[in-house]
């Protein structure tokens, strides 16, 4: 045995030297040794020169050279010298990786015999092999053959791509295409063989998925978690049957789970929610899991695609979630809001953020007020994590872009908030809903609501659920935004009127800050807006909000003018003294009278929604006057014509 090792021991040296033989005949003495040797000649009790010297050994993988400066250095070099310590350092962590690799040496095969073992596998049970242990890993990365048949197998991948995975340095694993379908499951197979419990994420983008290729996915899932805690698919193409089992099954360790598209889904139809039998629980907790976003390709016309997502699977999972905090949905395809609100409602006490809309993102209106960085991935900003990406391109770049910042003014308090729905948002076209999920939503949460958007359809939303806000109160609400989105609406007799609904509400919301009414029907088609009478704002209305809205600063009306003069002059003597945006229609002979009776105001725009209304010119002094005042006030007058 003792002669086996030293034989082995002398094939290393040897090769070894061969290696620094023919490297010294392919490449001239490199020019920072001559510097470093020349440092350590000249200071030799400074550390200085034995650790850039050291440094460029260690960059050639020569070791023990690395080693001998170390040593040499640490006999000349005093103690009180500001680096000692540093060089005391990088010497145990070159003696450590050298005794790793001896002790690798020891218990290994001599080189040829390896070879030949390792040269009966296939390329994936290779793969599979460099999970087993560091010194298999190490033979791997210098063995020439298994990189040939890395080229043969995965033409599209590289030295570069693999080496961090394969010695578990890689945080974050990407795979973003367009690729071709046999390397995306080569990799989804290379993720599922690893082993890689070093593994913090996962990205997907844009791959199409067959079931065999779901299947893999949910298993390559499994095979990195724990310690995975997200995971994200961007424009990817999965068949809906598949996301909730096996895919969603296999997040259950998660904190972040994903799923978002590019464009916008198809609108769907109209469900039923799912019946009993179809409800099914899992027995697994996901009890890591904080944040759920849902937004699926769906294509009614491609039958790959078009399948119902289950959405009693779905809701059966959400059932699990104790510890949810946001939660986003695609108001397209086909996944039934009422159903998983529903469930939300009845086990996700932490939850404090609902989203239900295009893409499951926010409305454009509501970028510029939301704090976006509550809602970024952690490991997306990390600055020093190492990412690998295999990409359609060898040349795409293997990092990843936070997302923007853009900070919410009125949240700057540092008091600590009640437990509960914080912000709500119900937007899109065929909301799979009913008035009654809306209404359980403000019985459960009207204490803590500080964010609401609703599209009124006059179907799913419609004036009931607002009576009932205003029934139970809205003392922290800060934000309303109530639109009809360009879609057509119709108006339900058995409901009362909405203005009234409005007027109503008005007067539960003491602390609102920022009203939005948009109730202007948008015609891309056409290239025309014109404005209609759903969310109608009458004299009431305005009445309302001047007396129980002391904390207004911002109030925005577009639509058709339901108010009268009277209504409009009565609520500029009588607004509160924090308002200092204002956009509605008026006539240009108000103009001047609202500016001045308004003291706080800084921004007022005029607009021109009426309908039958001419356009008319503004004379310029009237005009110049209010927007001189506006503008001694730091704010400008904007008027349409």
């Amino acid at each position: 045995m003792v002669m086996l090792k030293q034989a082995y021991s002398n094939l290393i040296s040897s090769l070894q030297f061969s290696g620094e033989k023919s490297s010294k005949k392919q490449q001239q003495p490199i020019q920072p040794i001559d510097q470093a040797q020349k440092l350590i000649q000249t200071s030799p009790t400074s550390s200085r020169g034995y650790l850039a010297s050291a440094q460029i050994y260690r960059q050639k993988n020569q070791l023990r050279k690395a080693l001998n400066i170390y040593r040499q250095g640490l006999q000349l070099v005093p103690q009180n010298d500001p680096y000692y310590d540093q060089l005391q350092k990088e010497k145990n962590q070159v003696s450590a990786t050298l005794v790793q690799r001896n002790r690798g040496f020891h218990q290994l095969l001599p080189y040829d015999i390896l070879a030949t073992i390792f040269g009966k596998l296939d390329f994936r049970d290779l793969l599979r092999c460099t999970g087993v242990c560091t010194q298999w890993c190490d033979f791997m990365m210098d063995w020439p053959e298994f990189w040939q048949k890395l080229s043969r197998e995965m033409p599209q991948m590289n030295r570069s791509t693999l080496d961090p995975l394969l010695r578990r340095q890689a945080q974050e694993f990407r795979l973003e295409g367009p690729l071709d379908m046999g390397l995306v499951h080569d990799m989804l197979k290379f993720l599922s063989y690893s082993d890689n419990h070093f593994m913090e994420a996962l990205h997907f983008s844009k791959l199409s998925l067959t079931d065999t290729e779901a299947d893999l996915l949910a298993g390559a899932i499994r095979s990195t978690s724990p310690p995975v805690k997200r995971i994200e698919f961007v424009d990817c193409m999965i068949p809906q049957y598949k996301i909730a089992s096996p895919i969603l099954e296999a997040c259950s360790h998660m904190e972040r789970v994903t799923f978002s598209q590019s464009t916008k889904s198809s609108p769907g139809y109209k469900l039923d929610p799912p019946k009993k039998n179809e409800m099914i629980i899992p027995t697994i907790e996901y009890s890591s899991l904080t944040y759920l976003k849902l937004s699926f390709a769906y294509n009614e016309y491609n039958r790959s695609y078009n399948f119902k997502i289950p959405n009693g699977q779905l809701g059966g999972i959400l059932h699990q979630c104790p510890n949810l905090v946001h939660l986003f949905m695609d108001s397209g395809g086909t996944i039934h809001h009422g159903h998983l609100i529903q469930q939300v409602l009845k086990q996700c006490h932490r939850l404090e953020t609902l989203v239900v809309a295009q893409r499951a993102t926010f409305p454009s209106i509501l970028n510029d007020r939301i704090d976006m960085s509550e809602y970024d991935d952690p490991m997306m900003t990390a600055k020093n994590n190492t990412i690998t990406t295999v990409d359609a391109s060898p040349e795409a770049e293997s990092s990843s872009s936070a997302l923007s910042r853009k900070w919410n003014k009125n949240n700057n308090t540092t008091t600590k908030k009640p437990p509960g729905l914080q912000r709500l948002v119900l937007s899109g076209c065929i909301l799979k809903l009913k008035d009654s999920d809306i209404i359980s939503i403000f019985k459960r949460h009207h204490k803590t609501l500080e964010m609401i958007y609703l599209n009124y359809d006059g179907d799913a939303i419609h004036s009931t659920s607002l009576y009932q806000l205003a029934y139970h109160g809205a003392p922290r609400l800060r934000e309303i935004y109530l639109s009809i989105e360009g879609g057509w609406k119709y108006r339900d007799p058995r409901h009362p009127p909405m203005d009234k609904a409005l007027a109503a509400l008005f007067t539960a919301c003491p602390n609102i800050e920022i009203i939005d009414i948009n109730d202007v029907m948008s015609t891309k088609n056409l290239g025309y807006s014109y404005p209609v009478s759903f969310l109608s704002v009458t004299n009431e209305t305005l009445k309302e909000i001047a007396h129980n809205c002391p904390q207004l600063r911002k109030l925005r009306i577009i639509g058709s003018r339901a108010y009268t003069k009277e209504g409009l002059i009565y609520f500029a003597t009588h607004c509160g003294k924090c308002l200092v945006d204002l956009e509605m229609d008026m006539e240009w002979q108000h103009v001047l009278e609202v500016v001045n009776t308004m003291t706080s105001l800084q921004r007022l725009h005029v607009r021109n929604d009426t309908l039958g209304r001419s356009s008319i010119i503004h004379p310029n002094p009237h005009r110049e006057t209010a927007n001189d005042i506006l503008k001694e006030r730091g704010g400008l007058l904007t008027i349409e014509r």
